[in-house]
């Protein structure tokens, strides 16, 4: 297997770990703005409703990027033929979430 087919793979793992991401914001900024528009939240300033809606969601995003970097983690322990496969997809997304 050449550079280029590794390469591919590495490539290929890339846009599954960034829908995970923009999911994760699209939830945060739901979140956000349905506590925005929340008539309980009248007399409050925005930034304090941003603050704990934030705060509100941060944990289940966060536990969601943990289990997904957990279920990648024993591909990379793959050896022979599907450790050539699925290794480098596996170190990418990996590698992309524990970098933020």
């Amino acid at each position: 297997m050449g550079l280029t087919q590794q390469t591919l793979r590495t490539l290929g793992g890339l846009p599954i770990a960034y829908w995970n991401l923009v999911d994760s914001a699209v939830v945060m900024v739901e979140h956000i703005t349905a506590e925005l528009g929340n008539p309980k939240h009248k007399r409050e300033y925005k930034l304090t409703i941003i603050k704990h809606a934030t705060i509100e969601m941060a944990p289940s995003i966060v536990t969601g990027v943990l289990i997904i970097i957990i279920v990648f983690m024993p591909l990379l322990t793959l050896e022979g033929l599907e450790g050539k496969l699925f290794a480098p997809v596996a170190l990418s997304i990996v590698s992309l979430y524990l970098a933020l």
